[in-house]
């Protein structure tokens, strides 16, 4: 999978066997990045509403395959474009899709993280699926969500 294309790829020297395109409820929409700046100092930009494949997995215990798009974000302060200082200002939407074994749609979730807050961990156990919690008490302390994939699987 690509970071901007909603399908699956096998590809063998070189040559495309197949592709899957993978299903979803909500639009997705896949816009390029742009650059923003001159020849000595320049950045890539992704539209606000441009998304971003960021996780592909398969979750063994429930024999589901898991993707994870960051579908959207909202810019707060625009006018501040040192990535240092851009951390955590920005509204992140992101769309957890849940496919059966033969890539049908099977869950889709939306989860919003807003302004002040990041998505950082996402990783899958015997236990179930882990997303951080958008918002922490500690910096010492991780809270997660914890989904259980077992009802999706076949």
């Amino acid at each position: 999978m690509f970071p901007y294309s909603d399908s699956l790829y096998q590809i063998k020297n070189c040559e495309i066997i197949t592709r899957k395109k993978l299903d979803s409820k909500s639009l997705i929409q896949y816009f390029p990045e742009k650059i923003e700046g001159d020849s000595r100092s320049a950045r890539w930009i992704r539209p606000e509403n441009g998304a971003l494949n960021s996780h592909l997995f398969r979750d063994i215990g429930s024999n589901t395959y898991v993707r994870l798009v960051r579908l959207k974000e909202k810019r707060n302060q625009p006018e501040i474009t040192d990535v240092r200082k851009r951390l955590y200002l920005d509204e992140v939407t992101y769309l957890l899709l849940v496919y059966d074994l033969d890539w049908n749609l099977k869950a889709e979730l939306e989860i919003i993280y807003p302004s002040g807050t990041r998505f950082e961990n996402l990783f899958s156990t015997s236990q179930g699926l882990f997303i951080n919690k958008p918002e922490q008490k500690s910096e010492d302390e991780y809270e997660f969500y914890k989904i259980d994939l077992s009802r999706f699987g076949d």
